[in-house]
């Protein structure tokens, strides 16, 4: 059988693999499987156990349910199979994409946030969620928002910017 320090050993090569796959140097490795580890079943991530992880690598957590409907959408886009759960790759993917990924990459990102639906695109009710999420974050630098009446005009604007295909919805092209 394999004792413990032949498993030690197999995670310690798993940790250098993923480390020169990732931007994210092997001590940082050591340190999200430390994490992980500590908020998995079975080696693996709920969400429940996700939100407690990106507290403890010192990513804050708002309880509030627009925040929780991104997170919610966040792991969706971490769990790459659809499992319902992450494993310690997705997490360690993930993860260095929102630290240390390419402008093009945190793009991505946030665009599969956005496209709720995994359709490609940001349509319908998933344009006023971009639209809404911008806005929190206007109001917090400039103390302005949209006002709700304004959300309808606030999407017309936006599509008549970015929808280049002019299909009332935005491919990632478009997002960019």
């Amino acid at each position: 059988g394999q004792g413990p320090s032949k498993n030690k050993a197999w995670v310690r090569m798993g940790i250098n693999a993923l480390a020169t796959d990732l931007p994210l140097t092997r001590s940082d490795c050591m340190k999200l499987n430390r994490i992980f580890h500590r908020h998995a079943r079975n080696h693996e991530l709920t969400r429940e156990g996700f939100n407690a992880a990106l507290q403890d690598a010192g990513i804050e957590v708002s309880s509030g349910d627009d925040f929780k409907r991104v997170l919610d959408r966040v792991f969706r886009t971490f769990d790459s199979n659809g499992s319902g759960t992450i494993n310690f790759r997705d997490f360690a993917l993930g993860i260095s994409s929102l630290l240390n990924g390419t402008e093009d990459e945190i793009l991505e990102l946030s665009f599969q946030v956005y496209d709720v639906g995994g359709t490609g695109f940001i349509e319908g009710e998933e344009l006023k969620t971009l639209i809404l999420s911008q806005n929190k974050v206007v109001q917090a630098l400039l103390g302005e928002a949209y006002k709700a009446p304004d959300l309808s005009d606030a999407v017309s604007a936006l599509l008549e910017k970015a929808d280049l295909t002019g299909d009332g919805r935005l491919s990632f092209e478009e997002y960019k």
